[in-house]
């Protein structure tokens, strides 16, 4: 009982501090009374609650004797995109001097064809597709798949904007999905259909275009 006074009373003194109106999809800061910082959707429910019921929905679709592979794939899949484009590595691919023109080079048609038209393991298209047939839940295969798209759409155009876009999809999945250890930065990107319901940022704006 004093739980739920006590969540209660931490909604309505959300939702007085931040004061505003739009759609429940979008999220802003709020700070609580001892000054810690929380974010909150336009309910004033705490953000982190609503993830934790769509990570609930999404790994127990999962059966236990599969889960081991699908979050070795994404954990996997993580690391090989990291080593693409994180930390400053997507500056590679928008170096415009000689040097740099033929690293560019190798990572496209080396890096990154591997991982859209490689074998095994590395490839890093067929295995998503592959995997989310081991899921249960429709939004995270819808998650899975745009991986994959996004990674043939940018090797497709040459465009390292969508490289980063595939990143943060796996990124979220991650460490907000699956909860691994976290070795870099843990940011949100809100990337992924999973966490931010189907009109997902991603689906909607860039995977759409290239309909």
């Amino acid at each position: 009982m004093k739980r739920i006074v006590l969540f209660t009373a931490l909604t309505i003194a959300l939702v007085s501090i931040t004061g505003y109106g739009f759609a429940s999809s979008q999220t802003r800061e709020g700070t609580l009374p001892d000054g810690s910082k929380v974010r909150v959707d336009a309910t004033g429910r705490l953000v982190t609650d609503r993830h934790t019921e769509a990570v609930e929905k999404a790994i127990s679709s999962i059966k236990p004797e599969d889960f081991q592979s699908v979050n070795s794939f994404v954990r996997q899949a993580h690391f090989q995109l990291n080593d693409l484009v994180a930390s400053g590595h997507y500056k590679r691919f928008t170096d415009n001097s000689t040097w740099a023109s033929n690293s560019k080079e190798y990572l496209w048609e080396t890096r990154v064809k591997e991982y859209v038209s490689g074998e095994g393991e590395l490839n890093l298209v067929t295995r998503p597709r592959e995997v989310a047939e081991k899921v249960g839940s429709e939004d995270l295969k819808a998650d899975l798949e745009a991986f994959a798209r996004m990674l043939e759409f940018a090797y497709e155009k040459k465009d390292v904007q969508l490289l980063i876009l595939a990143h943060r999809i796996i990124h979220d999945l991650d460490y907000w999905v699956f909860n691994n250890e976290t070795f870099e930065s843990r940011d949100y990107w809100g990337a992924t259909v999973t966490l931010e319901g189907q009109d997902g940022i991603l689906t909607k704006k860039y995977l759409n275009k290239f309909e």
